[in-house]
């Protein structure tokens, strides 16, 4: 049996032995590949970056557990540059499944930040059908969220005195995995204008790069190469906080099992024809 054989016979738990490799080894011990920010996600930062301090901002974490592993680092990063910033952020969530993850991820970037509910950030909650809550927002944020997450009313909360509604906000930054990115263009930015940007999953990033040619969203972060690119934007914030820069490390392990499965496809086609040109001059 020649070696182009034995390459096409081997066992498939080698191959998964070897993927479980690329995968943890790079984790472990982080190569520190570069990530070269883009233009789209650039937008993001420099827009955040430029707003003084005490501004109101509204982030909607409208992912849920299948699409975490890639919005959920968009969502940090973003909070994270937020806090930073000292703005005011009112958070909340579409996804029914995602209500507990938007909490927890606010209430853990607030601490990292010492930041204060209901003096530099709010929590609404979860609210089921999206286009009426989006709707309501652009009138009065008190008529689908009388209280918030904690059952506080709204005017009670010292923070949202002066917040009645998206006029009253800088931007939205909307991280979704559904089609619930649509709404906020079609009810959020189309009707009230409200300047909006994106943190969408990679495979459903290439259907809104028309949105942010046209100008109606201002930014766009793809799947976990946005949240890398953001991270590294971030990344004496970081450093300061010493933090794990969860996309990057993602980023790393992604890039490793890539190349792996490059290399295992490049090698079976060629020992593949090897073996059609043995067979043929044989015949």
């Amino acid at each position: 049996m020649s070696i182009w054989e034995k390459l096409l016979q081997i066992d498939r738990r080698i191959i998964y032995l070897l993927v479980f490799l690329a995968a943890i080894i790079p984790f472990l011990f982080p190569a520190g590949l570069e990530v070269n920010t883009t233009r789209e996600v650039q937008s993001i930062y420099d827009f955040i970056e430029n707003l003084a301090p005490g501004t109101p901002i509204l982030l909607a974490a409208d992912y849920d557990p299948q699409t975490q592993a890639e919005n959920g680092p968009q969502a940090q990063a973003v909070l994270r540059h937020m806090f930073k910033k000292d703005l005011r952020v009112v958070i909340m969530t579409l996804s029914q499944d995602g209500a507990a993850l938007a909490e927890m991820f606010s209430n853990s970037v607030a601490r990292e930040y010492q930041k204060r509910r209901w003096e530099d950030y709010t929590y609404l909650g979860y609210k089921p059908y999206p286009s009426i809550i989006i709707l309501s927002l652009g009138q009065d944020f008190r008529i689908s969220y009388p209280r918030d997450y904690y059952n506080r009313k709204l005017d009670d909360i010292p923070m949202m005195q002066d917040i009645r509604n998206l006029d009253d906000v800088a931007a939205v930054i909307e991280i979704g995995g559904g089609n619930v990115c649509h709404m906020w263009l079609t009810y959020a930015h189309e009707r009230y204008k409200v300047p909006l940007a994106l943190g969408v999953t990679a495979v459903s990033g290439p259907q809104y790069y028309p949105f942010l040619q046209s100008g109606q969203l201002f930014g766009l972060l793809g799947g976990l190469k946005g949240a890398a690119e953001y991270e590294t934007l971030m990344d004496g914030e970081y450093t300061r906080l010493d933090l794990p820069r969860k996309a990057i490390q993602g980023m790393n392990v992604q890039n490793f099992v890539h190349v792996l499965i490059v290399i295992l496809t490049v090698v079976g086609n060629v020992a593949f024809f090897a073996i059609r040109r043995r067979e043929r001059r044989a015949s």
